[in-house]
């Protein structure tokens, strides 16, 4: 998995890159990545769950994590499934996911 900071294929802004404040460990394979985005006069913070089954991963409510956190995701396994519940603002967040 790389890290690309490209635009999407969707729009032509740039996407919303999350800064993991920490990965939690929830149960054996359930983690938990609290994401957070300042902008100019906002901060935003996103949850992504991560269900890991031996090496495949499914992200739920998926957030486009910078370079370090990705790494880090990285190394709990490879991204097998993405699941979104409900819409959100950052649509380009599974798009990042799919194209990997």
């Amino acid at each position: 998995m790389g890290y690309h900071n490209t635009t999407t294929k969707e729009t032509d802004r740039m996407p919303v890159i999350y800064k993991p404040k920490e990965m939690q460990r929830l149960s054996k394979d359930v983690f938990l990545i609290v994401g957070t985005n300042k902008s100019n006069f906002l901060k935003r913070s996103r949850n992504m769950i991560v269900l890991r089954q031996e090496h495949e991963l499914s992200l739920v409510n998926p957030i486009r994590l910078n370079e370090h956190g990705a790494e880090a995701l990285e190394r709990l396994g490879s991204i097998s499934r993405v699941i979104r519940l409900g819409p959100t603002m950052d649509t380009e967040a599974d798009v990042y996911y799919r194209d990997m």
